[in-house]
């Protein structure tokens, strides 16, 4: 069985970084999108006017014109953000001028349709949720993100920003999905994103890590000048090739641990084909973790506490 390739790009642009990491699978990332109809971009946009947390929009643009030698189709960008508006955000983050002559639709998700689903968290707990039927009826997903620490499961890259964007309370209004619902009890939050990878995974993960978020993320961090930028088709690959160059070790990420022994992708850092032109060790930097970073590692008692009941 072949390796993921994972595509690190350390240089002096934002812009190229993401570009020449795209181009460094440009072949895997063809081959996959080809014939796909409804291609979705999800963005951090976690809250619509600070910067520091968001997905910057020379990531976004990168994005769309690295695709643009694959479809000239119409490419959703969808989010949800958590404060504010997707409106406030596009304007606030420049995307409604630097992205004014793509094309492209704008869907805020708390606006949107969803379909219920139930998840598992043990075998005497559920959860129903409601996902935005966008997200799940796209059939190439692409989430692109900064690099930040978290409050409940250490980091947030690819894969969480584009599940929890994805939940949408039933009571939703402008600006309110249901984060509060999943968040707080560690081991919780971390089945539930194992168990989303299974039904909306990232079919293509961009992680801009040309500066991430250290500290109290993913909000209220500080900023951390990496230069780097990371790609993969294989989201979980990608998540812990980007945890680890972040200091954390990808085994102590309870939904990145979950998804590599449920087979669904790689959480070893030695096991991916790195492509590129960073050296994994020599770009290594490791951030501050959260203040609760300790409390946040209580997924793996639980875990072993279910695995005895079970």
């Amino acid at each position: 069985m072949d390796k993921p390739k994972v595509s690190i790009i350390k240089g002096n642009n934002r812009y190229q970084n993401i570009i020449q990491s795209l181009n460094a699978l440009k072949d895997e990332i063809s081959q996959a999108i080809s014939g796909k109809q409804k291609i979705l971009i999800k963005p951090n946009f976690l809250y619509a006017n600070k910067p520091i947390a968001s997905t910057n929009v020379q990531a976004v643009k990168a994005t769309l014109d690295f695709l643009s030698q694959f479809s000239n189709q119409e490419i959703i960008i969808a989010e949800a953000p958590f404060s504010g508006t997707l409106e406030q955000a596009v304007k606030n983050y420049h995307y409604s001028e630097i992205l004014k002559n793509y094309n492209i639709k704008y869907l805020d998700l708390n606006q949107e349709p969803t379909k219920q689903v139930e998840l598992k968290i043990n075998n005497s707990e559920k959860i129903k949720l409601n996902i935005a039927r966008p997200v799940l009826e796209s059939d190439f997903r692409i989430s692109v993100c900064p690099a930040k620490t978290h409050d409940t499961v250490i980091v947030t890259l690819g894969i969480k920003n584009l599940a929890v964007g994805s939940i949408i309370a039933s009571s939703a209004k402008l600006g309110k999905n249901c984060r509060s619902e999943i968040h707080g009890d560690h081991f919780k939050t971390n089945k539930i994103l194992f168990e989303l990878i299974k039904i909306i995974p990232p079919h293509l993960a961009i992680i801009d890590a040309w500066q991430g978020m250290e500290g109290d993320g993913p909000a209220n961090g500080t900023p951390v000048d990496m230069k780097l930028a990371l790609s993969s088709l294989d989201p979980v690959a990608a998540d812990s090739v980007m945890a680890y160059l972040m200091g954390f070790n990808p085994n102590d990420i309870g939904y990145l641990y979950l998804a590599s022994q449920a087979n669904l992708g790689t959480n070893d850092p030695n096991a991916v084909e790195l492509i590129g032109n960073a050296d994994l060790k020599l770009a290594k930097k490791p951030f501050k973790p959260h203040s609760t970073y300790k409390k946040q590692l209580g997924w793996k008692l639980a875990l072993k506490k279910l695995d005895t009941i079970l």
